[in-house]
């Protein structure tokens, strides 16, 4: 039964989780409409929407990290002969989602640094 909450309150927080993510691609796409083009959306990213982006990257990590590690806990209490294996998975699963969110964060500033040397 403890793990059944703990699967379906890491449910409920993916899905509020993904939720934000697409009303900030629809308000971006709302965006890029308006302005008809990648360059002059971009343009609209400054200093401050790098420094926004790098936290909202880091604040996604720590949310998926907490998540996993919350989860395999929970599951690792339920079967403790699959612990070690499970904590290994765990990990790993980390390490890529650090790699996804992190590279979404390094995409937009190597984006904005592109545009601002001209090269769009």
């Amino acid at each position: 039964m403890k793990m059944k909450n703990a699967f379906r309150r890491v449910l409920i927080a993916l899905f509020l989780f993904v939720l934000s993510l697409v009303v900030i691609l629809i308000f971006i796409i709302i965006n890029w409409v308006e302005f008809e083009s990648i360059p002059d959306l971009l343009m609209m990213v400054d200093f401050t929407g790098i420094l926004l982006s790098t936290l909202a990257v880091s604040i996604l990590i720590l949310v998926s990290i907490g998540l996993v590690f919350w989860l395999a806990r929970t599951w690792s209490a339920e079967q403790p002969e699959l612990g070690d294996k499970i904590i290994q998975l765990a990990t790993i699963t980390n390490v890529v989602l650090i790699f996804v969110f992190g590279g979404m964060g390094v995409g937009l500033i190597i984006l904005r640094t592109l545009w601002t040397i001209g090269y769009f």
